[in-house]
């Protein structure tokens, strides 16, 4: 964790295929997903995705920055409780919302193209870097 961090959430690697951890610092929560995100684990990142929505909204932070270049998969069911998330901030009041901003590996095939798409589906709100 970063000096002067708060710890919002952790994930440890409880199955050998997954660790997730968030903290936060200056306005910003940092999330770091590692491994494997598929239905053995769904329950896991979904925790993880509530508990970093609640940071953000006590925190008021304004962005969320998702480190995904050491995840090597996601299924289509996770990347659904993503599409959920999306919607959950874009039902807040305007001013309340965050920005999500995912922290791609280029090495990583299969980022580029499910990014992409879920940037589409919430623009302005969701952004990728390489």
């Amino acid at each position: 964790m970063r000096p002067g961090a708060a710890e919002v959430a952790t994930l440890s690697s409880v199955t050998p295929k997954f660790a997730g951890t968030a903290d936060y610092a200056q306005g910003t929560v940092a999330v770091t997903l590692a491994g494997a995100i598929d239905l053995s684990n769904k329950q896991k990142i979904d925790e993880l995705l509530r508990a970093v929505h609640q940071a953000a909204r006590s925190h008021a932070a304004q962005e969320v920055i998702m480190d995904v270049r050491k995840l090597e998969f996601m299924n289509s069911s996770c990347l659904k409780m993503f599409v959920a998330w999306f919607d959950t901030i874009q039902e807040l009041p305007l001013d309340a919302q965050y920005r999500i901003v995912f922290v791609s590996s280029p090495e990583m095939v299969w980022q580029e193209r499910s990014l992409l798409a879920l940037s589409c589906l919430a623009p302005g709100l969701v952004s990728i870097e390489r």
